[in-house]
């Protein structure tokens, strides 16, 4: 098997990373319904008589939890992967180019604050 190009290994992990921004889409949207049960993943589905709980739909909230962890799982997974391609990239001598436009710019750096600890520098522009 020989090792991708670098279009290639590029092309992959942007087609990984999509994957990863649907999934994690998926991941907010099952987390949403919970929350308009006023319950989470760790909330009680049975009062304290052991009976399920009447505020809420038991049901529902049973199917969403075990539809979310299954998404966290391959979230995981996913991660692992992206992983993986993003060394294949290097590795091929790429690199993922971003646009990114700076939204604020350094002024000045104090001596021994956390800025200058990471190396900024007066006039470095901030993209993330």
């Amino acid at each position: 098997m020989t090792a991708p190009t670098q279009e290639e290994a590029v092309s992959h992990a942007q087609k990984l990373m999509a994957q990863k921004t649907a999934l994690e889409a998926q991941i907010v949207e099952l987390e949403q319904v919970l929350t308009s049960q006023g319950t989470d993943l760790t909330s009680p589905l049975t009062d304290a008589s052991g009976y399920p709980r009447s505020d809420i739909d038991v049901y529902s909230v049973r199917h969403t939890r075990v539809a979310l962890l299954r998404l966290r799982n391959d979230h995981t997974d996913l991660m692992r992967t992206i992983e993986a391609a993003l060394q294949d990239v290097f590795k091929a001598g790429g690199s993922l180019q971003v646009q990114q436009t700076p939204f604020a710019k350094v002024g000045s750096v104090s001596p021994d604050s956390p800025a200058h600890e990471a190396g900024m520098l007066a006039g470095d522009e901030v993209v993330r």
